[in-house]
């Protein structure tokens, strides 16, 4: 039986699976010295604390089960995880001792994910961030001339849409348009000038499988990206702008329409 004391590094969502586990949620947990452990939660346990973890928790975890990570499903953990994980029992134990602030590979800094909207993530340029929304777009999936798989798509909030950019990413976790999903990242500005959200790796994506999906008529509303922020600028709702858009079509739709008319 295998036990650990450390915080919770990464996660990933609930995914379902074809077996008779129906579920499987993971975390990998580190401590201190830098070694990090993957948790593996099955059935109505992985249903049960994907609700209850979160990142950064400080836990111990007892009474587990060892198995051998299969690195061919999981080519992006080699080198990066211990080669065994644990597997949590019905008899096993999870305490929540706490929170930590995770260690940057640079001596001295501390890295906490700061959870803000997208209308305020502009504010947060190159800072360790949390952001949430429901998928605006289907992710494309493509591959950098170093063989890197990278995938893009759009997050929207009710507010604002955002870029959001996965390096290194693995269809492990479903992402649908009109899910609702966690990411945390840095905002980065591209080539072309615009700004991104750069996620690194799957391990910073958490879909939250209890939430209800949006509707294509739910998501039409989140359309305009943010210009410029701050207190001085009165914030719009993008459904005020879109029902004021409509309006003028409309009006422009009868102009036109008495114009005919005339002519």
């Amino acid at each position: 039986m295998g036990d650990i004391v450390g915080y919770i590094h990464s996660m990933e969502g609930l995914i379902p699976v074809k077996t008779f586990q129906k579920w499987v949620y993971k975390i990998i947990v580190s401590n201190i010295t830098g070694m990090k452990v993957r948790v593996t939660f099955w059935r109505d346990l992985a249903v049960d604390y994907s609700k209850k973890l979160q990142m950064c928790q400080i836990v111990e975890i007892t009474g587990c089960t060892g198995g051998e990570v299969k690195f061919q499903f999981d080519p992006e953990l080699k080198g990066v995880i211990a080669p065994m994980e644990l597997h949590v029992q019905a008899l096993s134990t999870v305490k929540i001792l706490g929170h930590f602030d995770i260690a940057t590979a640079s001596p001295g800094q501390q890295l906490t994910w700061e959870p803000v909207s997208i209308a305020d993530c502009l504010s947060f340029k190159d800072k360790p961030i949390t952001v949430s929304g429901y998928l605006k777009t289907e992710f494309i999936v493509f591959k950098t001339t170093s063989g890197i798989p990278l995938a893009h798509g759009n997050l929207a909030d009710g507010s604002y849409p955002l870029c959001i950019q996965i390096d290194g990413y693995k269809p492990v976790t479903p992402l649908e348009k009109g899910s609702f999903v966690i990411f945390n990242g840095k905002i980065e500005k591209s080539k072309p000038g615009s700004f991104f959200l750069r996620v690194d790796g799957m391990k910073n994506v958490v879909v939250d499988n209890y939430r209800p999906k949006l509707s294509l008529k739910q998501l039409k509303s989140a359309i305009y990206p943010p210009k410029k922020l701050g207190p001085e600028v009165e914030e719009v709702s993008s459904q005020k702008r879109y029902q004021e858009d409509e309006e003028k079509e409309n009006s422009y739709d009868n102009e036109g329409g008495k114009k005919m008319k005339t002519d």
